[in-house]
């Protein structure tokens, strides 16, 4: 079952199993992105492509290299994985990060991502994940919590980045005006 709120881009996940056989030992769900090829010089392509968060590291491949790459497997712990572009993300994410694992692989044209957790155990058995699908702005994500933040890639320059955007922000809610704001952040 999905659970949703109107107010936040998380999407809660219940799978319940009953009636299954002790040799299904683990319950998935799976997100699948068509990928275009880029044309000629495309300034977007440098941002999509896949991203993980295993064992507290991002790990990225770009979607040009995903259709040539054999399959991924990522072991525990996993806080998420997901498909981004330069503005949006949709992540996938486990309830016990601890027990999660993780597949990228290529399949037609496109990327498969799959985040499996261990199922639960008893007559009504449920596992839970979230998924997100939204933008890739950094207060959205740090209030969505689950670390997502951290799909956003600042380069080398993060240490800089980071407090500046929030300068930015900080004078925008205070002018309203963006130039003004690049103004006042020179």
């Amino acid at each position: 079952s999905f659970r949703f709120s109107g107010a936040t881009y998380p999407i809660e996940l219940e799978i319940k199993t009953s009636g299954v056989s002790e040799k299904l030992s683990r319950v998935g769900v799976g997100w699948r992105h068509q990928i275009v090829e880029a044309q000629g010089s495309d300034p977007e392509a440098l941002y999509r492509g896949t991203v993980v968060l295993q064992d507290k590291k991002v790990v990225r491949e770009l979607a040009s290299a995903i259709a040539s790459s054999p399959p991924k497997a990522f072991e525990p712990p996993i806080g998420w994985v997901g498909y981004a572009d330069h503005y949006f993300l949709a992540a996938l994410i486990p309830a016990e990060p601890g027990l999660a694992r993780a597949t990228v692989s290529p399949e037609n044209a496109g990327a498969q991502l799959l985040l499996s957790s261990p199922r639960s155990s008893g007559a009504e058995a449920s596992t839970r994940f979230t998924i997100y699908v939204g933008p890739k702005d950094v207060e959205v994500l740090e209030a969505s919590g689950y670390q997502l933040a951290r799909a956003v890639d600042f380069g080398w320059f993060s240490f800089l980045a980071i407090p500046l955007l929030r300068l930015l922000k900080l004078f925008h809610g205070l002018t309203r005006n963006y130039g003004v704001d690049v103004i006042l952040l020179t």
